[in-house]
């Protein structure tokens, strides 16, 4: 009799715990495995950018908390908080509420052949945990020596690490 109850314990458990209808399934890929990021200039080919960073800086940006997310030597961006939103391109973002991108040999704030530069971010997925999601997309136009250009882009990134 006690094997017989035993069994039917460890059957209801199994049925349960293996429930696919399960609200409780934990994905344990960052982002749900769709990690990326890329930029497209003047509406032409996607350029893709890999091994990429995304820390938490805790009291670091103009609003409270602020993300770094860069790439080495090919993509960095700061925003001025973490907070969901829409924001404007910004040169300091621990004074000023924005996000300052810089891409070496693009959007240069550093450079003076750079100007003009009117960029929208919008952060629609933030995270504070380590292995949080954080998902920001960009779009808006800038002038450097060859002209005016657009830009636009997209990037989905766990968060990395947390800064104090």
């Amino acid at each position: 009799m006690k094997k017989t109850i035993l069994f039917l314990l460890l059957s209801l458990f199994f049925v349960v715990a293996c429930d696919p209808e399960s609200d409780d399934d934990v994905n344990l890929e960052p982002c749900g495995g769709e990690e990326f990021m890329f930029y497209i200039i003047d509406g032409g080919n996607q350029i893709d950018i890999d091994a990429y960073t995304a820390k938490l800086l805790i009291g670091q940006g103009a609003d409270g908390d602020a993300y770094d997310i860069w790439s080495d030597n090919n993509f960095y961006l700061h925003t001025s908080s973490t907070e969901t939103g829409t924001y404007q391109y910004v040169v300091d973002y621990h004074s000023d509420s924005g996000v300052n991108l810089f891409i070496p040999g693009v959007i240069d704030p550093f450079n003076t052949g750079t100007t003009n530069i009117d960029i929208q971010f919008i952060i629609d997925e933030n995270g504070t945990e380590v292995g949080d999601c954080i998902h920001i997309t960009f779009n808006g136009t800038y002038t450097d020596g060859n002209g005016n250009h657009t830009i636009s882009g997209e990037l989905q990134v766990s968060l990395d690490v947390i800064h104090s």
